[in-house]
């Protein structure tokens, strides 16, 4: 798919304030705050704890490790968010998403994925364009 990457990486904060916004299974804020000139004109953000209790349960059902599971769900849930659909409508009908990079991908025409790094938790930005 061709096109340019939509902006840099950004910035990933903790905590409430201006930005994308997300919120993990603990309740605690995580935001993304696109560069300046980022050209999307949407984006969204979100987060999941590395130790969420629910991984497992959720990934066996996609036959995939917690790991995978959860770097595709924020993945697709970024994606649902910017497309402003239902999570479970998105992966019903078309699955989940594959596994963002560290570096933008572009997922379809016009929407762009990646991966964010955090010590705790997997993050993914979607951004429309």
């Amino acid at each position: 798919m061709g096109g340019a990457e939509p902006c840099g990486a950004g910035t990933l904060l903790e905590g409430r304030g201006a930005g994308a916004r997300s919120y993990d299974h603990h309740g605690a804020a995580f935001r993304w705050v696109p560069p300046a000139g980022c050209a999307a004109r949407r984006w969204a953000l979100d987060v999941e704890a590395k130790d969420h209790p629910a991984a497992a349960g959720m990934a066996a059902r996609f036959g995939l490790s917690a790991d995978a599971f959860l770097r595709r769900w924020t993945a697709s849930e970024a994606l649902a968010k910017v497309l402003d659909r239902p999570i479970l409508d998105l992966v019903r009908r078309e699955g989940l998403v594959c596994e963002p990079g560290r570096a933008w991908r572009e997922h379809q025409p016009g929407m762009w994925l990646r991966a964010l790094d955090h010590p705790t938790h997997w993050v993914a930005v979607a951004v429309r364009l």
